[in-house]
C-alpha cells in the first residue's frame, strides 16, 4: 500500500486487521507485527505505512496496536512467547516489545501516542502474589470480552489499559481461589459520579471469574 493510499483511506481496515493478529488474550511475539500482516492480509504494508497510521489515525483507529503492548509492557515475563527476563512495566521491557514486533525503527512515534501511566495508589503490600504468569492468562475469557465492551464504548487504550492495571492490583491481594486458603472477600468502591466505578469492578470480576472465583 502507498502512502498516499494510506493517508486518505479509512484506518479502519488495518485497524481490523490489526485486532485481528495482536491478541491480547494469549501474548505472543514470535513474529514482527509485518509478517503477521502479510499473513493474515490481501494488503502489503511497509513498516512506513504503520509510521503513518500511528501518527495519524485516531485513538480508536491505533487502539488495538497501543492496546497490545501496553498488554505486553504489564503481564509478567513467562506469560509472554517468548519469555522474557525482562521486568513489567520497564523501559527495557517496552524496548524488547517494540523490537520484537519489529517497530524499533518507529518506537518515538509510538511511544509518542502512550501518555505516561498514572500507577494505582496502593495501600496493601503484605500479600501472596499468586496471581501472576500463567495464572493471569490461562483461563482468559470474561476480561479479554469485557475489553472489547470498553473498545466498543469508545475507550482508548490507555484508559483501558488502566483499568486493567487497577483490577489486576486488586487480584492479587485476594487469596488464591484454587489454592488452601480461599475464602471470602469484601471491598468498597468509592467514587464521583462518571468516575469509572462500575468499569472498575467489573474488571475485577470478570478478571477473578478467569482466575478461579465463583459468583
Amino acid at each position: 500500500m502507498t502512502t498516499d493510499e494510506l493517508t486518505t483511506a479509512s484506518f479502519e481496515a488495518i485497524r481490523e486487521e490489526i485486532d485481528y493478529v495482536l491478541n491480547t488474550r494469549r501474548i505472543r511475539v514470535t513474529k514482527t507485527l509485518l509478517e503477521n500482516l502479510e499473513h493474515e492480509s490481501d494488503e502489503e504494508y511497509t513498516l512506513e505505512d504503520i509510521k503513518r497510521y500511528v501518527e495519524l489515525g485516531n485513538d480508536a483507529d491505533i487502539s488495538p496496536l497501543i492496546n497490545f503492548i501496553l498488554t505486553a509492557d504489564d503481564v509478567d515475563g513467562d506469560a509472554i512467547k517468548p519469555k522474557t527476563d525482562t521486568e513489567p512495566e520497564s523501559e527495557a521491557r517496552r524496548q524488547w516489545v517494540l523490537e520484537k514486533l519489529g517497530l524499533t525503527d518507529i518506537a518515538d512515534s509510538i511511544n509518542a501516542r502512550i501518555p505516561v501511566k498514572e500507577q494505582p495508589t496502593v495501600i496493601d503490600t503484605d500479600f501472596v502474589d499468586w496471581y501472576k504468569g500463567d495464572r493471569r492468562t490461562a483461563n482468559a475469557n470474561y476480561w479479554p470480552i469485557y475489553e472489547e465492551v470498553l473498545k466498543g464504548k469508545g475507550w482508548n487504550a490507555d484508559s483501558i489499559s488502566a483499568v486493567s492495571r487497577q483490577a489486576t492490583e486488586v487480584i492479587r491481594r485476594l487469596d488464591d481461589p484454587l489454592g488452601p486458603m480461599a475464602g471470602g472477600k469484601r471491598g468498597l468502591v468509592v467514587g464521583h459520579v462518571q468516575s469509572g466505578k462500575t468499569a472498575n469492578f467489573t474488571a475485577v470480576m470478570a478478571k477473578a471469574i478467569d482466575a478461579g472465583y465463583r459468583f
